[in-house]
Formats: C-alpha cells, sequence, structure tokens
C-alpha cells in the first residue's frame, strides 16, 4: 500500500514538472524579448526628447536655452550628433540579440556639440540645450 502511494506521488510530481518546465522556459525567453523592446522604447524617448526640445529652443530664437534630463538606458554602444544639410540627426546605436539598430531623430536646425558632452555608458545625464546663429548647440550642465 505504502509503495503504491509512493508510486503515485511520484507520478503527480513528474506530471507537475512537465508542464512547469516548459513554461518557465518560455516565460524566460519572453522576458528577455520584453527587454529588448524596452530599451529600444527607451532610446526612441531618449532621441526624440533631444530633437524635439533641440527644435523647440531654435524656434524660440537667439540665445534661448532649456536644461533637460536625458536616460541613456543599458546596451547603447554609441551616441552621435550629425549636422546633415539644414537639419541635423540624433543617432543611438544600441546592441541587441538580432545585432546592432540605428535609432534616428531627425532636427530641423543644425546641431553643434561641446566636446565636454561624452554621452558613453547608461545613465542619466544632465543636458543644455541652446541656440546660436540658427543652430542647435548641445552641451553637458554640470
Amino acid at each position: 500500500m505504502k509503495g503504491q502511494v509512493s508510486v503515485e506521488l511520484l507520478v503527480v510530481i513528474a506530471f507537475i514538472l512537465v508542464l512547469f518546465i516548459p513554461l518557465l522556459v518560455i516565460s524566460y525567453f519572453k522576458v528577455v524579448e520584453n527587454n529588448d523592446q524596452l530599451v529600444l522604447i527607451q532610446t526612441q524617448i531618449s532621441a526624440s526628447r533631444i530633437a524635439n526640445l533641440g527644435n523647440s529652443v531654435a524656434r524660440m530664437g537667439e540665445n534661448s536655452s532649456i536644461i533637460t534630463d536625458v536616460y541613456i538606458p543599458p546596451h547603447v554602444k554609441t551616441v552621435n550628433f550629425k549636422s546633415v544639410g539644414g537639419g541635423g540627426e540624433v543617432i543611438f546605436v544600441l546592441s541587441s540579440k538580432e545585432g546592432d539598430t540605428e535609432v534616428v531623430a531627425v532636427t530641423d536646425f543644425p546641431l553643434e556639440v561641446d566636446q565636454n558632452l561624452n554621452i558613453e555608458q547608461e545613465g542619466l545625464y544632465r543636458i543644455e540645450i541652446l541656440s546660436k546663429e540658427e543652430k542647435i548647440y548641445l552641451r553637458s550642465y554640470p
């Protein structure tokens, strides 16, 4: 009698494990996928924030400025600012399991970046955005 109860208990435990182990594996992969999507969304928000505030400051006129905090999420490899034609681009390159992805936000005015503005790792950065001579200037704020 005791042997039958032990065997039945082992069968029930084995059945529960057969159900839960695949669920745990699927859950793990979904969490990793959701983390990649979260980093991509955070990167898009940061790039858009810099570009939109730059456009707003430049439209306010000469010597206008604003100070903002920008969060750089993990897995961002580089942050570049380019002047292209009559406008500019804020370019974030991030790494994910599919490879490198560029997130680009476009400005209506050319960009100039102070050499002291080094965005090299994850974290919160305080940036001053200024308008001078029909250009957007970005610099680190103490």
